[in-house]
């Protein structure tokens, strides 16, 4: 099952195709919240609430397998595990909930290699108070177990 993308929704689709916007796009890989990285969110934050704001989060979710350092590889039976750790992780996402999302991701040490965490996390400070709905999970897995990665939409409205 391939994730939908944001325009299977149709309200969503809607709303884009009405509105002209300004795009600043992002590529982050934030390690780690350290002084900078809290000031620039506070920046885009501000921005955010003084405007409407669609905020795009890319990102991949776990990169698991021998492929990503790991020493065990990757079978199908390994994927239900990993997509019950990830919706755990993403329930947290859907509830808005940055800190809390940052906090899983650090509580498991980032054994899954989540690098997702950095635009994840910002989308949902940007955001602010949301509430969000999972529209699809999916993962690839490498043939010879070598590895997997897994991916996920969710759709975010304000509230």
């Amino acid at each position: 099952m391939a994730a939908p993308a944001f325009w299977d929704d149709p309200k969503l689709a809607k709303e884009v195709s009405q509105r002209r916007v300004r795009l600043l796009e992002m590529l982050t890989n934030m390690t780690e919240l350290d002084e900078a990285a809290e000031e620039f969110l506070a920046v885009l934050v501000e921005i955010a609430a003084q405007e409407e704001a669609l905020v795009v989060m890319g990102a991949d979710l776990a990169h698991i397998g021998p492929q990503f350092g790991q020493s065990q590889p990757v079978s199908r039976s390994d994927l239900v595990r990993l997509k019950e750790q990830d919706l755990a992780l993403l329930d947290r996402a859907a509830e808005g909930d940055a800190a809390g999302f940052y906090a899983s991701v650090a509580a498991e040490r980032d054994r899954r290699n989540i690098c997702g965490l950095a635009p994840i996390y910002a989308g949902l400070r940007i955001m602010g108070p949301v509430k969000g709905r999972l529209l699809g999970w999916d993962a690839w897995l490498d043939e010879k177990g070598r590895g997997s990665v897994s991916f996920a939409a969710l759709a975010f409205e304000r509230i």
